[in-house]
């Protein structure tokens, strides 16, 4: 998981999510990232 967050980091040049030891949340970057995808058309 922590491999493919690395890469999804690098991509879109941000950090979609804050990490801490047991606890992951949505970063303000996270939440745009999420609902751009959400009206991005079906491929």
């Amino acid at each position: 998981m922590t491999k493919l967050l690395r890469n999804l980091e690098r991509h879109v040049s941000a950090r979609p999510l804050e990490r801490a030891s047991r606890i992951v949340r949505p970063t303000p970057q996270g939440l745009a990232l999420y609902d751009a995808s959400r009206e991005a058309p079906a491929r």
